[in-house]
């Protein structure tokens, strides 16, 4: 926890969402450090993909595509399919910063899949927005706008704000 009475505590992902990325990768490091010698792989997976989010944000790619894959390997132990896919978007999106539009889409779709099967919206908007960038990024501007306004519309239909989470 932050213990600094001149700024109130916030989770990790909270701090991540607001742009705080230094607060949020310490939040989760505390988090890694608390469950590193426990049997909960919940826990453990949950702190590496948070650490690797605020990492990915940083542009610490590297050490975030190692949690992301430490996270992936717990997730999938548990058979947690709706926060493994929040690995695969994120692992998709570190291959969509590095230009590897080739290794982004099948993380992308497979995230986007399983985010539908699990009914999750956030994820299902962020996955269609990262789609988006992808498409526009091959020059599929048609498919990249059809994709944004999916994500959008269904965004506010949920009542969430994904659409606006730069850093997610």
């Amino acid at each position: 926890a932050d213990d600094r009475p001149d700024r109130p505590w916030i989770p990790g992902g909270a701090a991540r969402i607001r742009g705080r990325l230094g607060d949020s990768a310490r939040f989760y490091g505390q988090a890694r450090r608390a469950f590193a010698g426990t049997d909960d792989d919940f826990a453990r997976a949950y702190a590496d993909c948070g650490l690797a989010n605020a990492l990915r944000q940083q542009g610490r790619l590297k050490e975030a595509e190692s949690l992301y894959r430490s996270a992936h390997e717990l997730y999938s132990r548990i058979e947690d399919g709706a926060d493994l896919a929040y690995v695969d978007w994120g692992l998709g999106k570190i291959h969509l910063q590095r230009g590897e539009f080739a290794a982004a889409r099948p993380r992308l779709n497979r995230a986007l899949a399983a985010f539908l099967k699990h009914s999750e919206a956030r994820g299902i908007v962020l996955s269609e927005l990262a789609l988006a960038q992808l498409g526009h990024a091959q020059g599929k501007t048609g498919e990249a706008e059809r994709l944004f306004a999916s994500a959008v519309a269904r965004a506010r239909r949920a009542g969430i704000h994904t659409h606006l989470e730069a850093f997610t």
